[in-house]
């Protein structure tokens, strides 16, 4: 269908669906086709044009297309982009430094509007992207910026770091935007700042859903960065502070997050974990909704009633293979649970092309540790038939918001091991006095302990009526409090609402 056509909804997403199988991926896809009588389009924020994207999913029909837009684009006519007016360039370029120096000053992102104007909209826009990344006024305006900020590092590394970080934003506040009657970002970041923009370009309201908190995650990921500039000074030093250009980087992704916040009309996470941080980063209060991940339990009920193997012992990890969700604690927490439960066997199911170094890291440190008998990298597979024949499964990340795989696994009548981050503790322990009388639905760990979750494994191994307990109280738990038709309905009526249709 044509791109002219206007959906009821437009979900702004980073790096995730159609593309990308995994959790975030599949909330997309579900409601999407649990919403059968509104019409969506997916507006993709993608890496870079030259990346082959291959759909994972079947579309749902009322899916009315997907438009991508890249985060470094440098093909010759997106860096072409003229501005329609060439009145007032003066004023706008003292305005992009008036709004650089009052950025970090807050609340929220000051001086977004007018900048806006000078560089975003098409009707009044006087700088265009040559002029941003091509031309003696930006030269001169980064000389300045450096002059007054930051003398004492690279110059060629400021230019170089300005351009990357700021190439993105300015191709995205001059981007066409998909018509919508609300745009739903299912995260802040790049997904979050387009999302804003869309909501100035078409004047229709703007949503975001808060699955992991995304400046959180950028921040972890980039302290652990090898690919950002650290000076040989700092190397020799330990030092509480990231480097300056470290620093830079997480703070564009606070900046994009305080705009989402600023610019949204709702502000929704899946668990109360979360709203903490969003309150830190300026969200509004009167905005902000808790509405959990939701499941269909009956997909997993054959998985739940089907008898587990006897004689083995099966351990499940269900996620990609990437630094944040740390497989290597797992891999050493099979080691070290491996000389008390014989019959152990670890599965790795997931995809693990998104960082091949990090696979090829974790492949190693299993030869190394002698269990390549022990544990198998599956790739992407159907859960359910792992969900079948898993004893327990485990979740050793060191960032998450409310992980699907631990709604699923529940589902499916299996106990969970999982690292006290975002929503897992409540998943597993209960919210509320009500759902806490359920009974826990797995064992709560340290992050990064592969000791506390070896632990926890020769626990549940040794103890069967502890398992079958923990399977009851799960599979109950997801029954009773977490359903997706729930889910679907709650986001029925914001969106009716916010398009004037409740």
């Amino acid at each position: 269908m044509g791109r002219s056509r206007t959906a009821d909804v437009c979900l702004v997403v980073e790096g995730t669906y159609p593309y990308v199988r995994g959790g975030v991926s599949s909330w997309v896809h579900n409601l999407i086709r649990g919403l059968p009588g509104k019409t969506f389009r997916v507006l993709f924020i993608g890496p870079s044009p030259d990346i082959e994207y291959e759909e994972r999913y079947e579309l749902p029909e009322n899916l009315l297309g997907v438009d991508r837009i890249y985060a470094q684009d440098f093909r010759p006519e997106k860096m072409r982009s003229p501005a329609p007016s060439r009145d007032g360039r003066g004023r706008a370029w003292e305005l992009l430094r008036r709004f650089h120096e009052r950025l970090p000053l807050g609340p929220g992102v000051p001086l977004f509007d007018e900048l806006y104007a000078a560089a975003g909209s098409p009707e009044s826009r006087s700088l265009g992207v040559q002029d941003l990344f091509g031309s003696p006024e930006s030269w001169e305006m980064v000389l300045d910026l450096y002059r007054r900020n930051r003398r004492d590092a690279s110059f060629v590394d400021y230019y170089w770091t300005w351009r990357f970080t700021h190439l993105p934003l300015f191709q995205m506040l001059q981007a066409e935007v998909p018509p919508a009657r609300v745009y739903h970002t299912v995260s802040t970041g790049y997904a979050g700042f387009l999302a804003a923009l869309a909501k100035k370009r078409t004047g229709s309201p703007m949503i975001v859903t808060e699955h992991g908190i995304y400046t959180r995650e950028r921040s972890i990921e980039i302290a652990q960065a090898d690919w950002i500039h650290v000076t040989e000074q700092q190397d020799y030093k330990i030092r509480r502070t990231q480097s300056f250009f470290k620093q830079w980087w997480t703070d564009m992704f606070r900046m994009m997050s305080r705009l989402c916040y600023q610019e949204a009309d709702r502000v929704i996470t899946i668990t109360q974990a979360n709203q903490r941080y969003q309150l830190e980063e300026g969200a509004d209060p009167q905005r902000m909704l808790v509405i959990p991940n939701g499941i269909r339990p009956e997909r997993f009920r054959a998985a739940r009633e089907a008898p587990r193997p006897e004689g083995e012992f099966n351990v499940g990890f269900v996620g990609r293979v990437v630094p944040i969700k740390d497989v290597k604690t797992l891999i050493r927490a099979v080691k070290l649970a491996e000389p008390e439960i014989p019959n152990l066997r670890a599965y790795v199911i997931g995809p693990t092309e998104e960082d091949p170094e990090y696979f090829a890291e974790c492949r190693q440190l299993t030869s190394l540790l002698g269990l390549e008998d022990r544990i198998v990298y599956t790739g992407p597979q159907d859960v359910l038939e792992y969900y079948r024949r898993m004893h327990v499964l485990v979740l050793t990340s060191i960032s998450e918001g409310q992980p699907l795989v631990i709604l699923e696994a529940n589902s499916a009548g299996v106990p969970v091991v999982a690292t006290n981050v975002g929503a897992c503790a409540e998943l597993l322990h209960g919210r509320t006095p009500e759902d806490r009388a359920l009974g826990p639905g797995g064992i709560v760990t340290a992050v990064a302990s592969p000791r506390e979750t070896a632990d926890a494994l020769i626990r549940l191994a040794r103890d069967g009526r502890l398992r079958e307990r923990m399977s009851r109280a799960g599979a109950a738990r997801m029954e009773r409090f977490y359903r997706e038709d729930e889910l679907n309905r709650t986001y029925q009526r914001i969106y009716d609402a916010l398009a004037g249709e409740g």
